[in-house]
């Protein structure tokens, strides 16, 4: 007998988001024993949009009191993709990977949006050519990144 859903969060502590549950039971791989789907329980979108909306109103409000993350391009660009993915959740109910997201977002949202994201994307997929000393595709960008922070607030 395998353990329930129940079980396992108590076994796993606190720390247990919906969004992991969701991920593990569509997409978990098996190494041994039964399918992720038959020991972890559905999660619903409404859970799903409630937890979107517990991170950005738990990490989002940090960013925006310390300005440093915006000196890493790389996190930069991680900001913004992962406030896309949030939003995409919010809207749909649904997990997707950065990539759906972005391609959500250029029919859901508009700019300065659309060109702030596009950017984050690009230094995403070009970040292993980048040479040392070159200027960001997210150099001052820092206000339009701030502003989507707190849009992505208010969505949630």
């Amino acid at each position: 007998m395998y353990p329930q859903i129940s079980q396992i969060s108590q076994i796993i502590g606190q720390g247990v988001k919906p969004r992991s549950f969701r991920i593990l039971r569509e997409w978990g791989i098996v190494v041994f024993g039964p399918p992720p789907h038959i020991l972890i329980d559905a999660v619903s979108p409404t859970d799903l949009r409630q937890a979107a909306r517990s991170i950005v109103h738990g990490w989002a409000p940090r960013l925006l009191t310390n300005a440093n993350w915006v000196e890493a391009d790389g996190y930069h660009s991680y900001i913004i993709l992962t406030l896309c993915r949030i939003l995409y959740t919010i809207e749909t109910g649904a997990v997707g990977s950065k990539r759906t997201s972005v391609e959500w977002a250029r029919t859901a949202l508009t700019n300065p949006w659309l060109d702030l994201i596009e950017r984050a994307w690009l230094v995403r997929q070009t970040w292993h050519q980048r040479q040392p000393g070159a200027i960001s595709l997210l150099a001052g960008q820092s206000d339009v990144t701030n502003a989507f922070i707190r849009y992505a607030l208010e969505q949630g």
